[in-house]
């Protein structure tokens, strides 16, 4: 798994079991499927604006992953900036 830096099935195996030890399979499972709903929906509103694959993960990145949680206020100097660098690089 990129997002956790975790190499081998070794590795992914012990870190599953030790999160199942602590949150309900079912829990788990609902979140990863809230998760990919979030990514597709993502995808599909930016692809009616973007053509360029690269730039939609970019930004899908930076909104879902890089940016933090809902918490975090992403204030419009912020998302000017940093999503304009998201559509721009490649």
């Amino acid at each position: 798994m990129k997002e956790l830096n975790i190499n081998n099935s070794e590795q992914l195996t012990k870190m599953f079991l030790d999160l199942s030890k602590k949150a309900h399979p079912i829990v788990i499972g609902n979140v990863f499927r809230s998760w990919s709903q979030i990514v597709m929906l993502a995808e599909k509103l930016l692809s009616q604006h973007f053509e360029d694959e690269a730039k939609i993960r970019n930004i899908i990145s930076f909104l879902c992953s890089e940016s933090g949680g809902h918490d975090y206020p992403i204030y419009k100097r912020e998302a000017r900036n940093n999503l304009l660098w998201y559509t721009c690089r490649t």
